[in-house]
């Protein structure tokens, strides 16, 4: 048991010595365009309906996905559990980020020596959908936190979860 916990020790130390100067450099990145940047949870691409001039409909306009917004009281709840324990089981409680989550996939990740496991939350996946793409950086992943948290503050557990059930599925 000691030599695990010292083993733990020694791998969160080693971590944090090889990305210490890559985190200041994100976390001044990430002050800089803070304000700058635009967290929007508008709906993306939808089907449009048109109508002849008495009514009638005549067809149906599609992007690349024929998507039809739902109201998060449309959806079942045991949908909504099914999907909070499968993606983000600590949904209604985090702020953004589950720094667990992040912590438990970063061991696993470092000792298969492959990316096995995700520790983004909802918040953060709508992140980087929507603002930081899908560049594999510490940086990135830095942006993605903070972004999310802030996101969190601007919007509610209610419009989020909405907004990834209308644009993920």
């Amino acid at each position: 048991m000691v030599t695990a916990i010292l083993a733990c020790a020694v791998l969160i130390t080693a971590v944090g010595i090889a990305i210490g100067p890559h985190g200041r450099e994100a976390l001044f990145a990430v002050d800089r365009e803070r304000i700058d940047v635009d967290l929007d949870l508008s709906p993306g691409a939808q089907r449009t309906e048109v109508y002849d001039s008495v009514g009638n409909e005549i067809g149906i306009l599609r992007y690349d996905i024929d998507r039809q917004l739902v109201k998060i009281s449309e959806v079942p709840d045991e949908v909504l559990a099914t999907l909070l324990a499968v993606e983000d089981n600590k949904f209604w409680t985090h702020n953004g980020v589950d720094i667990r989550a992040i912590s438990r996939a970063m061991i696993q990740n470092l000792t298969s020596g492959a990316i096995t496991q995700g520790g983004s939350t909802i918040t953060q996946q709508i992140v980087k959908l929507r603002v930081v793409g899908n560049e594999s950086s510490f940086s990135r992943k830095i942006r993605e936190a903070v972004l999310a948290a802030r996101l969190e503050e601007e919007f509610s557990k209610e419009e989020i979860l909405e907004f990834y059930l209308n644009e993920i599925y």
